[in-house]
């Protein structure tokens, strides 16, 4: 009824309006007349008139503009009801076929498992139109028809198989579109013919055959699929790699596309998000925790177990940035470092010292800093096996003093070390610890108290290898004599001068047992990097010690492990407590954190060194060199890929790509038993709480 009312209140609308023109045009022509009186009269009449019906007319009006505009927004309501209800079926339906995957992925891995089965590809009614020269005339051709083409399982080499099925999977999770699906899954099908084809609906003017010399439907499929520019082998393999080269970009930890990837080329695969991993996990902050770097979807990826790691990376690529630095921000244990430039005493103390435990700066060069006297260290008196372990321990720390540098002619630095082991025996067992130093020492290899020293060795009954010295020094030529003082007078050099004599002697600050008190004190040795090597034995002593002294007995359950992180570690020459705490320091609860610039730099200073880098839990690697073979050994560790699909063999990465290109800004992370991991280095600068630590006053 309100419809009817409407229409017949727009009808009255359009009458009144006409009627209003028609008077209107009276009036104008009542005033354009000769007559004026009569113009006058009827001027007044159809004003009055066009006045009235113009009046209704513009009343009229308004409840029509008023009804169009409810019915235009009525329409636009339903319209955008319409549009919201598809937007929520196809949301619905794209849920479902989510939900369906799973099980539609097991059908199809069901399928293609078996090899009787039949793959189809049935199209839509083809219609193709040309032009064709007939009698002078140009007349339209027309062909139609339907077509389907389907091919055995068993009739397909293997990789064509697996090249269907991961179309298939890759479909099922919409991650390939759907016409390259299509025309894919034809070419691979038709095979250039080699096919079961059934056509329907056939029909061929004359003109087209003549024209295209289609003889027979087969023809007419045949010509369809080369217009479509699909249908051989060659062309959809191709197709489907470039396809799926896009999706691996987009979808690169999706697991069907990691599964097509290592199937299909074959060879190692890298770590997964999805994946569940032992080694890489999810990094907890302020924990123990050992922070590696970031996922590309920047998941924060961590190290948790008892293992050591090394990174191995040339100068420049940031080792200090973004392993040692953030690390000293974040880990809550006690931490020894080797602190190269102070930057981690300068970023990295004052957070640690507020909240983890105790900090030690010790500076050979810095009287103002820590002091430690290792010769405090060395052994104690009230040791149960005090004379048993007397001259082992003195030896050892001899051995860390004098590093033979010719090892093809060691016997001068060989005798300076037995020189060196009697010296420091004697000293312990003549002195307190407190009264103990290494200016001592020298003293002694510089002649300063050498008769007494040789004399009292001579009659040691408690120490037997100490009184065998002895007698051999005193029965020593001269000239002899001299050469393997003068041996063991350039190595300990190191220890002359006023600032590491004082530094050196006297009370210690810190001993190594601290570190496993509870305090997580964090000790950090510095030293600017043009005196590592100056100062190499003087490191090597306290490193090599505290390893040696936590070694002595296990930790009490609970406590955290005990972080040494050692830069520049091959610079400090070799030192054996490093290659025992590898193999044994986790059952001590010493964790160790090895920092080199290649693996040839190792190898310099250790003769086992592929056995200390391939003992790593975790191994890191950023930016590897290819002068000296870094990186062609970490290329031919990430491993091959053979490609099911034509055989080849090929490195998963070239060492080339390695030190370039899309690596440049990440880092290599390989453990034991996982897959290797390509992590975004995190530098402490551009994080925000790294930086806000840093700045901690």
């Amino acid at each position: 009824m309100l419809r009817i009312v409407k229409i017949l209140r727009l009808g009255i609308f359009i009458i009144v309006v006409l009627m209003a023109l028609v008077y209107g045009i009276d009036f104008l022509n009542a005033i354009a007349s000769p007559n004026s009186f009569a113009a006058l009269g009827g001027a007044f009449k159809w004003g009055i008139r066009f006045t009235v019906f113009g009046g209704l007319a513009v009343w009229i009006g308004i409840y029509v503009i008023s009804d169009i505009r409810q019915h235009s927004l009525r329409y636009s309501k339903q319209l955008a009801d319409q549009q919201a209800q598809r937007r929520q079926q196809e949301a619905e339906a794209v849920e479902k076929m989510r939900r369906e995957a799973p099980e539609r992925e097991r059908i199809f891995r069901e399928m293609f498992d078996n090899k009787l089965n039949i793959v189809q590809w049935t199209s839509n009614l083809v219609e193709e139109t040309d032009d064709y020269k007939e009698n002078d005339e140009y007349i339209t051709i027309r062909m139609s028809f339907q077509f389907e083409v389907s091919r055995s399982l068993s009739s397909m080499k293997d990789g064509e198989v697996e090249i269907l099925r991961y179309l298939y999977l890759l479909r099922n999770y919409e991650l390939m579109s759907a016409d390259d699906y299509q025309t894919i899954k034809l070419g691979y099908i038709y095979n250039g013919g080699n096919c079961q084809l059934q056509v329907s609906n056939y029909f061929i003017s004359r003109g087209f055959v003549e024209k295209h010399g289609i003889k027979n439907d087969s023809d007419a499929v045949r010509y369809v699929i080369n217009r479509w520019k699909a249908g051989t082998l060659e062309v959809s393999k191709a197709l489907f790699f470039r396809a799926f080269s896009g999706i691996e970009g987009r979808f690169p930890d999706h697991p069907i596309v990691r599964e097509c990837r290592s199937k299909l080329l074959g060879g190692s695969d890298w770590f997964s998000e999805q994946a569940a991993s032992s080694v890489f996990i999810d990094w907890r902050d302020c924990t123990t925790d050992l922070f590696l770097g970031e996922t590309d979807s920047g998941r924060r990826i961590g190290y948790r177990k008892d293992g050591s790691l090394v990174s191995i990376a040339p100068p420049g690529s940031g080792k200090t940035l973004c392993h040692v630095i953030p690390n000293l921000l974040s880990y809550k244990g006690p931490v020894v470092v080797l602190d190269v430039k102070g930057e981690c005493f300068e970023n990295t103390a004052a957070w640690r010292k507020k909240h983890v435990g105790p900090v030690f700066k010790f500076n050979p060069l810095d009287v103002k800093g820590a002091r430690y006297n290792p010769l405090t260290h060395v052994i104690d008196k009230q040791d149960d096996q005090w004379e048993n372990s007397l001259w082992q321990e003195c030896r050892l720390m001899a051995d860390l003093l004098i590093v033979p540098q010719d090892r093809n002619n060691p016997t001068w630095e060989s005798r300076a070390q037995n020189v060196v082991t009697g010296v420091i025996a004697w000293l312990l067992i003549r002195s307190s610890p407190e009264e103990r130093s290494m200016g001592k020492v020298i003293d002694v290899v510089n002649k300063v108290g050498w008769k007494d020293f040789v004399e009292y060795a001579q009659i040691q009954d408690d120490c037997l290898p100490l009184r065998r010295l002895g007698n051999a020094l005193a029965d020593m030529p001269e000239k002899q004599l001299e050469g393997v003082l003068d041996a063991a007078r350039r190595h300990l050099a190191v220890w002359e001068g006023g600032h590491v004599e004082t530094v050196t002697g006297g009370k210690c600050d810190w001993k190594p047992e601290d570190l496993r008190n509870g305090s997580n004190p964090t000790v950090y040795i510095c030293i600017p990097p043009t005196e590592i090597d100056s100062y190499a034995p003087l490191l090597r002593v306290l490193f090599a010690q505290h390893l040696r002294r936590l070694m002595h007995t296990l930790p009490v359950d609970g406590q955290p492990p005990i972080l040494f992180m050692l830069d520049e570690l091959p610079r400090l020459g070799a030192m054996k407590p490093v290659e025992e705490a590898l193999e044994s320091g986790r059952g001590y609860g010493i964790k160790l954190w090895m920092f080199a610039q290649s693996l040839g730099q190792f190898k310099q200073s250790y003769t086992n060194a592929d056995g200390m880098v391939g003992s790593c839990a975790v191994r890191l690697f950023m930016n590897p060199s290819a002068a000296d073979g870094t990186a062609k050994q970490l290329s031919e560790e990430l491993g091959y890929r053979e490609s099911i699909v034509d055989g080849s063999r090929h490195l998963m990465v070239e060492p080339t790509e390695l030190t370039t290109g899309e690596y440049k800004d990440y880092q290599i992370a390989l453990a034991i038993n996982e897959r290797p991991a390509k992590l975004k280095r995190v530098y402490f600068e551009s994080d925000s709480e790294f930086e806000k630590r840093s700045k901690m006053n």
